[in-house]
């Protein structure tokens, strides 16, 4: 299994931008949407659209296929060479069109990809991404450039086969006090079919139930049958004493999953 780890190459704009100093040059692309979730059926199929824009002031040539990724526990994703395998991932699933293509200055392009789901699939979540490479122009008789440089953008796509129910549970939570912040690390555990994403927060209280702080859960993907490590921080100052820290999670289910920890800040 070959990996490659891209942590900064899941963007949260579309447009990628990378410099060329020497040939006094930038490449600027983008892609949207970013993120896609389906929901199709065992057997089913659907045809979708992904939108290329080119603002670079030069030509550029793209290359799109699909691959597999999974996370860490942190949360860093890594993107895996075609072929390799990953659980529950649909990559193989997912053709596109065209798979390399010329794209003009300041113009855009439709991508079409195809998911086929086959007609056995486990009931569950799956995922995969759909990369958008820049590649050095093979056209007979072009001059390449004296650098070049890859850029790439990966679109998420994420499919519901069937109706499930996610289901997970806060595993704990690690609470390390410091003298300008203190830092929570909370361990979720994705215990059912699916993937879900996180929305919620965390509250400090104090030794009389009263809330002190409260921070607000990023929205971030914990995949089927994974755990992460969701770390937050509090920069408001406590002062010595016992405190609770009270964490709530809508994963999509019809009730909240939650997780209380006792703690102490000491005197200095």
């Amino acid at each position: 299994m070959t990996e490659k780890c891209f942590s900064g190459l899941i963007l949260s704009a579309f447009f990628l931008l990378v410099s060329i100093p020497a040939a006094k040059a930038q490449i600027h692309f983008g892609i949207t949407p970013v993120r896609v979730e389906h929901r199709i059926a065992p057997g089913g199929s659907e045809t979708h659209v992904i939108e290329v824009l080119n603002r670079s002031p030069s030509p550029l040539r793209i290359r799109v296929h699909p691959l597999s990724w999974y996370l860490t526990e942190d949360g860093n994703p890594v993107f895996l060479e075609a072929g390799d395998a990953v659980p529950y991932s649909c990559a193989s699933w997912i053709q596109v069109n065209p798979r390399d293509f010329r794209l003009s200055p300041d113009r855009n392009a439709a991508i079409r990809y195809q998911i086929s789901v086959p007609g056995d699939a486990e009931t569950g979540g799956y995922w995969a991404g759909i990369s958008f490479e820049n590649v050095p122009p093979d056209t007979p008789g072009e001059q390449p450039r004296a650098v070049f440089s890859r850029g790439r953008i990966v679109s998420i796509v994420y499919v519901q086969v069937g109706r499930v129910v996610p289901q997970g549970t806060i595993g704990g939570i690690e609470v390390s006090p410091a003298e300008n912040e203190t830092v929570f690390d909370i361990a979720l555990e994705n215990t059912g079919p699916t993937y879900f994403r996180t929305k919620g927060d965390l509250e400090i209280l104090d030794d009389r139930d009263n809330v002190v702080a409260r921070i607000e859960f990023p929205d971030v993907p914990v995949l089927r049958r994974g755990r992460r490590i969701i770390k937050l921080k509090s920069e408001k100052t406590l002062p010595p004493g016992r405190y609770t820290a009270f964490c709530k999670l809508d994963i999509g289910r019809e009730d909240l999953i939650g997780f209380k920890k006792a703690f102490h800040v000491e005197e200095k």
